[in-house]
């Protein structure tokens, strides 16, 4: 910490522009270097994306060139490894009767990982597997298969049965998979049947 520096020098959740006196403290422009530093380490392990954007707004203000990172953010939301609380647009999907009640179950396990459909494409079409040593492994199975090319359901059916899944187990993964990844608007099917990834506009 700079010396004389307040308490509050290079607090995330303290550095605010928009705030009269944060603004005009002498030593804003250290403490958001150093809350900007703190923010890098936070967002590998939790959630941070009710802060990050008007962390960065201030940042932008204060002439740092982070439109490219504001960008990455809004094309690839955080991964976080704790629980995240559900918004509104999560708890509507989840309630919804209309959807299969299965696939909205897991729909709710990916909301908690900090993932939504928007992340999942923008990471597949990054050529990332956003499940890579992540659970349920029957989505960093599907993941993959959706990176090599796409996949039919029988496809991914028999990889499942390889892992060890009884035939009529595998055939109601599969359902289950490829009817949320449709929901969360991720995958497309072709006339053929063939599952691939939705490619971004």
């Amino acid at each position: 910490m700079a010396i004389g520096a307040p308490g509050c020098y290079g607090s995330v959740l303290s550095y605010d522009l928009s705030d009269e006196v944060c603004g005009k403290c002498q030593f804003s422009d250290a403490c958001g270097e150093s809350a900007f530093k703190s923010l890098q380490e936070i967002r590998k392990e939790i959630n941070s994306e009710y802060i990050e954007e008007k962390f960065y707004r201030d940042r932008i203000k204060r002439g740092h060139s982070d439109q490219a990172v504001i960008k990455a953010k809004s094309d690839l939301p955080v991964i976080c490894s704790h629980r995240t609380p559900l918004n509104l647009a999560h708890r509507e999907v989840m309630n919804d009767d209309s959807l299969p009640k299965k696939p909205r179950v897991l729909i709710g396990t990916i909301f908690r990982k900090g993932m939504d459909g928007k992340y999942l494409a923008a990471a597949l079409n990054q050529g990332v597997n956003p499940f890579s040593d992540k659970k349920p492994k029957i989505l960093e199975t599907m993941c993959d298969h959706l990176l090599a090319g796409g996949f039919s359901k029988v496809e991914l059916r028999n990889s499942y049965q390889n892992a060890g899944m009884t035939s009529p187990t595998a055939n109601s993964q599969v359902s289950i998979v490829v009817s949320a990844f449709k929901i969360l608007g991720v995958i497309d099917s072709g006339s053929s049947g063939r599952i691939t990834i939705r490619r971004s506009a």
